[in-house]
């Protein structure tokens, strides 16, 4: 009868609470609102970015992220890309992000060296028109969206990680 009761106790009790809190945490997940989650988390950056704008007077504020893009043929290495996730503008002045979606990295491989190796620096380009200041192959792509001065700023995770 002790045997039995040791055995209740040592092996059935356990693997029994982690059944019950295995479907309790199903049960759980279930329940929430992954959309509502993602908005209320997106709203704080939001939040952050426009206040960013507002404190260096800017018409934009925005965080891009690597992603991979597909594949290359016939290699089918993982292309890397970039694109526009978070953005605020001032009013009256368009969004860009559906311009800076999916693009490679490979267009702008001097910029992201830069902030990536000279000390995790970001970049200031002041002015896209004067000649003397370096813009790192962004002269275009600034010029494209109406961009006249930018300063970007590299983020990286806890773990370093561009």
């Amino acid at each position: 009868m002790e045997l039995i009761g040791a055995f209740l106790t040592g092996i059935v009790g356990p693997i029994l609470y982690l059944i019950i809190d295995k479907h309790l945490q199903r049960k759980k997940d279930k329940q929430k609102d992954v959309v509502k989650d993602t908005i209320k988390n997106t709203m704080i950056v939001e939040d952050e970015l426009e206040s960013i704008r507002e404190e260096f007077n800017s018409d934009r504020a925005w965080i891009s992220q690597f992603h991979n893009g597909g594949n290359f043929y016939p290699t089918g290495k993982s292309i890397q890309k970039f694109s526009i996730f978070y953005e605020v503008a001032k009013k009256g002045v368009s969004s860009i992000s559906h311009t800076f979606n999916n693009i490679p990295c490979s267009l702008y491989p001097k910029a992201f060296d830069h902030m990536l190796n000279d000390d995790q620096k970001g970049i200031f380009i002041p002015d896209y028109n004067d000649p003397k200041v370096a813009t790192w192959g962004l002269k275009g792509a600034a010029e494209s969206v109406g961009t006249k001065s930018s300063y970007l700023i590299p983020l990286f995770t806890l773990d370093g990680k561009y």
